[in-house]
């Protein structure tokens, strides 16, 4: 082997041993400097030695003669993109705003409110530029408290088609949002990418108070599973609630009626009425519905008596305020061993009361169902009619409701259980006086099994409002009449809602519906405005308890289901919430919670 040949083998080892040493040992030792082999060279970053005999900082081959330096990799060029930035632009002054609020679904709510700023990055620049806002909220009484919600801040400002820059601020009631007034002022700028800002504006937001009037009206003697507002009835400056688990001197679960009055804006307790009958026949009888129309309360209690034949008692209001009961009245005919539930519901109008026998037997068709119509002529009520369907279908319960206006009675069906297949249920509605009444039977499509529809009536004018609480999660027909025929229009539960339809009331162009069960049971009412627009089946607002927050969550103490019992009278509802949970410091005769207790709320709807 000649000796070039023996020099470059050596010098292809030492490069190979180089690289070696670059790569495991020289890092270690020297971490952020880096090496590689050039001949027989080792260049280290910024270091610019060499074995060769070069001189000093100047890069040689191995014959000794000069090289041109490597190229080394540069860093690019940095360009701050905030240099020379500029300040962006205002061009928006909003002016201050007015707001009401409620309890959600409009709830006497102004519209959502979306409020626009315009502004500019600096002249000549694209920057990205947002809206940030700080807010001060306090209430009436000077305290911080989150009153509404104000969408602003971090929202983008968003390039028009004319080039402008806009970004919004959006006022909305929050979900559920207590009935609290007070200010909110809103302070607002413009800030770019960079961190330039423009200089503060701000605008003051006035909220008021748009919930509707409410009073609580607890018994004055409430005991534990009283239940009072399980029906509910109103009518001027009185209304009458029942207090079907009552335990008084008629017995266990006897059940009672309270008779409340209105003076100014408050409502005092001015009686409590217990039904007169022979001992025993009351006893975990109940008092299954209530009705009132001036100085006359109709109680009825479907389960007195041993076979629960039910019975209605009439109290009239003397001059003096005392209320006495002047009459009973039972049903007339019926089944043969009892069982009709007569006084299941009852209803006034005028002089005439309606009351429902939901398990009456109707030509040997069982539980078919009946509503008997009596008339109040020199005070007493006697017989007018008793109605049935045309063709009656066992174990429908007919009367489960009924309401009555004019010479127009409305009545549900909700079961039709016929041959144990269950059906959708109907509701009828009977029209006449005397012995001379017509009937329709009335049903929407689609309507599932078991939806119960029929489970509540109202009937007002040429209307009448049927509920069906159990078709999914609820809904409303109401059936207009125009001549011998009825239009209906659906009203569908609102999202989130459930047992939609429990109670209905109807009066004018106003529809409350009852939702018991909403909101974990808690309760909710709900608007509507039957006024022939396009915004008719959507609820103007929300009606729930001001203390629903209050109830104790147990598995015990149940929600106090605000709802389950409805009614309207001039702009005025009378609401039941049969399960509320009473607390001692709420009551006068005891120093104990009261467990279901039951409550009524008197809303205003008028304001």
């Amino acid at each position: 082997m000649n000796q070039v040949e023996v020099t470059k083998k050596r010098s292809v080892k030492k490069g190979l041993g180089l690289i070696l040493i670059c790569l495991f040992a020289v890092p270690a030792l020297l971490q952020f400097q880096n090496c590689a082999p050039i001949g027989d060279t080792i260049i280290q970053e910024g270091i610019g030695a060499s074995n060769s005999s070069g001189s000093g900082g100047d890069y040689g081959s191995n014959d000794g003669s000069l090289m041109d330096p490597p190229v080394l990799p540069q860093d690019p060029e940095i360009i701050d993109p905030c240099l020379d930035n500029k300040d962006p632009s205002l061009f928006t002054q909003l002016n201050n705003q007015s707001f009401s609020v409620g309890m959600d679904v409009g709830a006497g709510t102004t519209s959502p409110r979306s409020l626009e700023v315009f502004g500019s990055p600096g002249e000549g620049e694209l920057q990205t530029m947002v809206l940030r806002c700080t807010l001060v909220q306090r209430d009436m009484a000077g305290n911080n408290r989150n009153i509404l919600n104000v969408g602003c801040n971090n929202q983008a400002f968003q390039v028009q088609g004319d080039g402008s820059y806009r970004a919004i601020i959006r006022l909305q009631q929050g979900r559920n949002t207590e009935c609290v007034a007070g200010t909110v002022e809103v302070r607002y700028r413009a800030e770019d990418q960079c961190g330039a800002r423009t200089p503060e504006r701000s605008f003051t937001v006035t909220v008021s108070d748009g919930c509707r009037p409410e009073v609580k009206k607890m018994a004055n003697d409430a005991r534990n599973g009283a239940r009072l507002g399980s029906k509910v009835d109103i009518d001027g400056n009185f209304l009458v609630a029942s207090a079907d688990g009552d335990t008084n001197a008629n017995g266990d679960l006897a059940g009672a009626a309270y008779v409340f009055r209105r003076e100014g804006t408050s409502w005092v307790q001015e009686a409590k009425l217990l039904p007169q009958d022979s001992a025993g026949m009351l006893e975990r009888a109940g008092v299954s519905a209530v009705a009132i129309s001036g100085n006359t309360v109709a109680v009825g209690s479907s389960g007195r008596g041993a076979n629960s034949a039910g019975a209605v008692y009439i109290f009239r209001r003397g001059s003096g305020g005392g209320w006495t009961q002047t009459q009973r009245l039972d049903p007339v005919g019926g089944n043969a061993n009892g069982g009709d539930w007569f006084g299941f519901d009852v209803a006034f109008s005028g002089s005439r009361l309606v009351v429902g026998a939901p398990r009456s037997a109707i030509s040997g068709t069982v539980e078919a169902g009946a509503v008997y119509s009596f008339i109040d002529s020199g005070g007493s009520f006697s017989s007018e009619a008793v109605l049935t369907a045309s063709s009656p279908i066992a174990r429908s319960w007919l009367g489960f409701s009924v309401d009555v206006a004019g010479n127009s009675v409305a009545a549900g069906a909700p079961v039709n259980d016929l041959f144990v297949t269950d059906h959708p249920g109907y509701a009828y509605v009977f029209q006449g006086s005397g012995s001379n009444w017509s009937q329709a039977q009335l049903q929407v499509n689609n309507t599932p099994n078991r939806a119960r529809f029929g489970f509540d009536v109202t009937v007002h004018g040429s209307r009448v409002a049927v509920g069906a609480p159990f078709a999914g999660a609820g809904f409303v027909a109401v059936f207009s009449q125009s001549g011998e025929n009825w239009s209906s229009l659906r009203v569908n539960a609102p999202r989130g809602s459930t047992t939609f339809g429990s109670s209905v009331a109807l009066q004018v162009n106003t529809l409350l519906v009852g939702a018991p069960s909403d909101n974990s049971k808690k309760g909710a009412v709900f608007h509507y405005d039957l006024d022939g627009s396009n915004q008719q089946t959507e609820s103007r607002f929300k009606l729930m308890a001001r203390d629903r927050n209050d109830e104790p969550e147990s598995p015990v103490q149940r929600p106090g289901e605000f709802g389950n019992a409805v009614a309207l009278d001039a702009g005025r509802a009378a609401v039941g919430s049969w399960a509320k949970f009473l607390f001692a410091n709420e009551l006068d005769h005891t120093t104990q919670n009261v467990d279901r207790g039951g409550a009524i709320y008197v809303v205003e709807l008028l304001q």
